[in-house]
């Protein structure tokens, strides 16, 4: 089952950069509202990345294995306002788009708003 990361400390920010790099978008977006993910998701597992391409960013691991599956949430580009993000990209590493199709449908979203690109 896929566990949040969380970004408490240096070291799990390590980690987490770790698990993370190589997360690329997975050809689903979800055509949602902020306060859908939060109510679904929780606080963000990290909050402006750096480079201001990210500004919120849900990310889920799993172990299996000697790989690492990673699932995340999170707004690419989207200049504006957190609360006016239209659309958030789904990204992962070692994730199939069914599996993330499956595991989005699981946690509450509804088919129209899971959408392939």
């Amino acid at each position: 089952m896929f566990k949040k990361t969380t970004n408490d400390n240096y070291l799990k920010e390590n980690r987490n950069y770790r698990i993370t790099k190589g997360v690329s978008a997975i050809d689903i977006c979800l055509n949602t509202s902020l306060s859908k993910l939060l109510d679904i998701f929780g606080q963000p597992s990290l909050v402006g990345s750096g480079d201001n391409k990210i500004q919120l960013e849900w990310t889920y691991s799993e172990e299996v294995g000697d790989s690492v599956k990673v699932f995340s949430i999170y707004d690419y580009k989207q200049f504006c306002a957190i609360h006016k993000i239209p659309f958030w990209r789904v990204g992962g590493k070692n994730v199939t788009v069914e599996e993330a199709k499956s595991l989005l449908s699981s946690m509450g979203f509804d088919e129209d708003e899971i959408v392939l690109i």
